[in-house]
């Protein structure tokens, strides 16, 4: 039987308790109902919420299975949870917030059980977790507190099967919690293999040969029935956002990027593994713990960086570090001539707690600012898109079909048919170079027509801000076909008239014109400033490609459509 923590003291337990209860205080104001969710984790809870409703697991009820979720075992779970009645937003957080506490716990389990460190340290490693973004990840429905809680976990095993004379019970543990990681995200597969490693290089083959036989065992019948499963029930082998975001193509800008965030994710304790290589000891502790941070950073070249909000992809990086950096500074004090803390007078100890103290509310506030000047304005006042897809809502037993840039408040709170124009979660745009086609387009006519667009009926392209390059040809894809099918414009919508959210509506069906009219009066907040936005559509236009889009200051509505 494996029994995490055994060895912790009575002071340790009372410790533990504490973090329980301050992460959970501290997490209060981030699970507030009035919170929206971020716009991307909609698209998950759309999925669940068919499979809870027994339309398995697609993106349009009646539509062939989509895997577009990526989190397939949490999918699973918010699934269950919304089938016993459990709203998607709370089910969501609740799982979330737990997976915080548990990881709070296990990462000073570890350092105080496996490493033996000091309570400082293991306090130190479980208040960066806390202070870290987690939270933020709560208040927006990201699953990456979930994942994180597996990462941690499996890790923990890991650490324990180093020295173990006979892990065979703590290497079936291992290879259980691996296998539950791969299936929550793909990038727990490779996060598992590279811990395989590390176990390889501490141990030595023949140390480690009945570890890899209960790992691949495990990973190669459960792990293989799944795959099977997977490729047989979509019709793919891999997660349907591999086709869009990666391709087969490597991304260096990726990898750039995915280096800096695990810099800045744990800039205040990676630079102790400079000191790790001081000695033969630490300097086997390093490589070891740097064979999966280095791996499961690397990886991420293999996919474009969309959707990577607050260096969530990369942010399991920062609980490898915790649960292992305190290893490194073993016998610091006496290599560095340093006094001992508990022989220094108590003046200096409450001096330099006080530090650390101060050191870990800076990277609090510095989180707070990072994350809340984005989240904030999203979470504290509406989403246009939300409160538009409120109103439509009414139309929803109608069998309308909306294609849209922006796959999550709008499909999710409307509960109209869907064409994701991103590729996320349509299998024939990722299959075919992650571009929707107007060929595709006509094939479903789509009453609605939605899109973020780098520019506005006032500002061409070539002026707007900077975007990718398939992102632009996407809205310029679905701009050409509206105008050249007669669509009409009921409002392009921001703050400003750089960008613009376009809202087009196809004319000859019954409800298009009272849709318009919903479309041009509902009170739309740009999220990203919470400010009131303006309908440039109807002010004039300029010349240019974005500007050549019909603004209708003077037109009314006859027949259902802009005349």
């Amino acid at each position: 039987m494996i029994r995490i923590g055994a060895s912790l003291d009575r002071t340790d337990k009372i410790l533990l308790l504490f973090l329980t209860g301050l992460t959970a205080l501290l997490a209060l104001p981030y699970v507030r109902p009035s919170l929206l969710p971020y716009e991307d984790n909609l698209m998950l809870f759309r999925y669940a919420q068919n499979l809870a409703q027994g339309h398995g697991i697609v993106w349009n009820v009646g539509g062939t299975p989509v895997d577009g979720g990526t989190d397939f075992l949490l999918l699973v779970l918010l699934a269950g949870l919304n089938k016993v009645g459990i709203p998607l937003i709370v089910a969501s957080r609740s799982v979330n917030l737990i997976s915080q506490i548990l990881t709070v716990d296990i990462v000073y389990i570890a350092v105080r059980s496996l490493l033996k460190s000091a309570r400082s340290l293991a306090l130190t490693s479980a208040a960066f977790v806390i202070a870290g973004p987690g939270v933020w990840y709560i208040a927006a429905c990201f699953g990456t507190p979930f994942f994180a809680l597996l990462v941690a976990l499996t890790w923990y095993f890991a650490l324990k099967i180093r020295d173990e004379a006979h892990p065979n019970v703590t290497a079936l543990g291992f290879s259980l919690t691996a296998l539950v990681m791969g299936l929550t995200r793909p990038e727990g597969v490779f996060l598992s293999l590279f811990m395989v490693g590390s176990i390889l290089y501490w141990r030595g083959f023949k140390g480690s040969k009945e570890i890899l036989l209960r790992f691949f065992l495990v990973f190669i019948t459960l792990g293989g029935a799944y795959f099977l499963w997977h490729w047989r029930y979509f019709g793919y082998p891999l997660p349907n956002p591999y086709y869009r975001k990666g391709g087969g193509h490597l991304y260096w800008g990726s990898l750039l990027q995915s280096v800096k965030n695990v810099a800045l994710l744990t800039w205040p304790v990676c630079m102790v593994f400079m000191l790790g290589f001081r000695k033969a000891k630490t300097a086997r502790v390093a490589l070891f713990s740097l064979i999966p941070i280095l791996g499961f950073t690397t990886i991420w070249i293999l996919l474009s960086n969309e959707m990577n909000v607050w260096r969530r992809f990369q942010y399991p990086v920062l609980l490898l570090v915790l649960m292992v950096w305190p290893a490194l500074l073993e016998g610091i004090s006496g290599d560095l001539k340093l006094p001992k803390f508990e022989d220094l007078h108590w003046p200096v100890r409450a001096g330099l707690l006080g530090t650390l103290c101060l050191f870990l509310l800076s990277v609090l506030a510095f989180n707070e600012h990072e994350y809340g000047k984005e989240f904030g304005s999203e979470s504290q006042r509406h989403d246009g898109r939300h409160d538009l897809a409120l109103e439509l809502r009414q139309f929803k037993g109608n069998n309308y079909t909306m294609a849209v840039s922006e796959a999550g408040h709008l499909p999710f709170d409307s509960g109209w048919r869907s064409i994701d124009a991103v590729g996320l979660n349509d299998a024939w745009v990722a299959h075919h170079n992650g571009q929707i086609s107007e060929s595709y387009l006509a094939e479903s006519k789509p009453e609605l027509i939605m899109f973020h667009a780098p520019f506005s009926p006032l500002v061409p392209p070539t002026q707007g801000t900077s975007v990718t390059q398939p992102w632009l040809q996407m809205t310029l894809t679905l701009n050409k076909f509206a105008v050249e099918h007669g669509y009409c414009l009921a409002a392009a919508l921001s703050d400003t008239p750089y960008e613009a959210h376009y809202y087009y509506v196809r004319p000859d069906f019954p409800d298009s014109g009272k849709i318009v009219e919903i479309i041009r009066h509902t009170p739309y907040i740009w999220l990203y400033t919470g400010r009131l936005s303006m309908n440039w559509a109807m002010q004039e236009p300029s010349t240019g490609p974005g500007g050549n889009l019909s603004p209708q200051p003077q037109q009314t509505l006859t027949n259902g459509g802009c005349s």
